[in-house]
C-alpha cells in the first residue's frame, strides 16, 4: 500500500490551518507526515516541504505568524488583488488561458508590497536541498499559463519551487528558475491532486473547496482511478475565515486552532485508511 498527502493552498491561513490539522491528527497517532508522496501548492507546498524534511511544522508556523505580527502590513492594492481573483472566476476562460493572463499581471507589477515578506518565510525552511521522501511542487509558467511540477534533479533548488508555488500574482514577484518566471501554484489547481495518481491511499487538504467549484477537483480525483481518497476541508467555521481573510495575517492563529479543533472530527475518518 502507498500513500500520498496533496496540501492544497488557500491564501495566508490555508498553511496554519493545515498545521493545526496535521498537528491535531498526530496527537492521535495518525502521521500525515508519514506518506510515500507529498503534493504541495501556495502555502502547502510550504508545508510539504516542512514535513518532508520532518521539521516541526507547528513551531515553524507559530514562529512566523509571531513575527507577521511584529511587522507592519503593506499596502496591498485591493483593485489588483481583485483583478486576480476575477480571472481566476472566469469560467468562459480556460484555465491555462486564465494562468497566462495573470502571468502577464504578474510580471507587469513594479512593486509587489509582500514580496519581501515572502523571502523571509523561504528562508525558514528547514532545509536548502530537495529531502529523500518523494515531493512534488506545483508552479505555474508566467510566460506560457503551464502547470509547472518541480521535484527532487529538477533545474530548481527546493526553495525557488517553494517560492514559486506561493508567488501570487500582484502580491510577491514571480520567481526565475532557469531563465524562466514562475508564479503560485493555485493559478492552475488549488490543489493538483491529479499528480497522487498510481498511489492507493490519498489524503487530500484542500482549504478552498467551499469557495471552488468542486468540478475542480473532482475532475482532479477522476484521475486518481481506484485509490481510496479522503478529502478533508474547513468545516463551516473555519470557512468563515478564509472566505474572510484569504491574505489576512491576523486571522493565524484562528486558523491554526480551527485545523487543531477539526482533528477531532476527522481521526475517525483519516485512520481506516492511514493507519491500516
Amino acid at each position: 500500500m502507498t500513500r500520498a498527502l496533496v496540501l492544497g493552498g488557500g491564501g495566508s491561513v490555508a498553511g496554519p490551518w493545515a498545521a493545526g490539522l496535521i498537528d491535531g491528527l498526530r496527537r492521535f497517532g495518525i502521521d500525515l507526515g508519514a506518506a510515500d508522496l507529498i503534493v504541495g501548492t501556495a502555502a502547502g507546498a510550504y508545508i510539504g516541504a516542512c514535513l518532508a524534511h520532518d521539521a516541526d511544522v507547528s513551531g515553524i508556523i507559530m514562529d512566523l505568524i509571531k513575527e507577521h505580527h511584529v511587522d507592519a502590513t503593506p499596502d496591498i492594492d485591493d483593485a489588483l488583488l481583485n483583478r486576480t481573483i476575477d480571472i481566476l472566476s472566469d469560467p468562459a476562460c480556460p484555465t491555462r488561458a486564465r494562468a497566462a493572463m495573470l502571468g502577464v499581471l504578474a510580471r507587469e507589477i513594479q512593486r509587489p508590497p509582500m514580496s519581501p515578506w515572502l523571502d523571509r518565510v523561504i528562508e525558514r525552511l528547514p532545509a536548502d536541498d530537495w529531502p529523500e521522501r518523494a515531493l512534488l511542487i506545483a508552479s505555474v509558467s508566467a510566460e506560457t499559463g503551464e502547470r509547472a511540477v518541480w521535484r527532487r534533479g529538477g533545474a530548481a533548488t527546493l526553495r525557488q519551487a517553494v517560492q514559486a508555488s506561493c508567488s501570487w500574482p500582484v502580491m510577491y514577484y514571480p520567481t526565475r528558475i532557469d531563465g524562466h518566471l514562475y508564479i503560485d501554484g493555485g493559478v492552475h489547481s488549488s490543489t493538483s491532486a491529479d499528480l497522487a495518481r498510481g498511489h492507493d491511499r490519498v489524503i487530500v487538504l484542500a482549504p478552498l473547496r467551499h469557495l471552488l467549484p468542486h468540478g475542480e477537483l473532482d475532475a482532479e480525483l477522476a484521475e486518481l482511478g481506484s485509490a481510496r481518497v479522503t478529502v478533508l476541508c474547513p468545516d463551516r467555521e473555519a470557512a468563515e475565515l478564509f472566505t474572510l481573510g484569504l491574505f489576512e495575517p491576523n486571522l493565524r492563529y484562528s486558523a491554526y486552532d480551527a485545523g487543531l479543533r477539526q482533528a477531532v472530527e476527522f481521526r475517525d475518518e483519516v485512520a481506516p485508511s492511514w493507519t491500516v
